[in-house]
């Protein structure tokens, strides 16, 4: 199927990135294709990665996580989709070093994340580096719904 760009004017447009995402996946969007540039992004990697205590990870393993996160970034998305991208970026750092809170458009940007790392995981596509990524994704969703 043919995705178009919301146009100022299109109610897509109005109700901003998330409702647009959310109207995509109803439609028959399809993470695992070229439309997964509004959903994955290498720099939160690399973000979460300075995080990530213990042992760093070899050249040849951050070159094949790049990689991999590349191939789900082939359309580049607009430059108001950028800085979107960027604060949700941000707020997910926030959430990791337990400062920010979850909110439900937070909530759906990082589950679009994880469904972005599941399908490089089902084409075998992964490193360690991108399944801990996934883990502290997963721990942020948790972590919100334990009491």
């Amino acid at each position: 199927m043919n995705f178009k760009d919301p146009k100022p004017g299109d109610f897509r447009y109005k109700y901003g990135q998330v409702k647009f995402r959310k109207q995509k996946q109803k439609e028959g969007f399809d993470l695992s294709g070229q439309d997964a540039a509004y959903v994955i992004d290498t720099e939160l990697f690399f973000d979460l990665l300075k995080k990530k205590p213990g042992q760093r990870s070899s050249d040849a393993e951050l070159k094949a996580s790049v990689v991999y996160l590349s191939e789900q970034m082939n359309l580049k998305p607009a430059r108001e989709n950028r800085s979107t991208d960027r604060n949700n970026n941000r707020r997910i750092l926030e959430l990791v070093e337990g400062k920010g809170q979850l909110t439900r458009e937070l909530e759906i940007v990082i589950r679009e994340k994880l469904d972005a790392i599941h399908a490089l995981q089902d084409q075998r596509k992964t490193t360690p580096d991108i399944d801990w990524m996934e883990n502290e994704l997963q721990k942020l969703l948790l972590k919100e719904k334990l009491p």
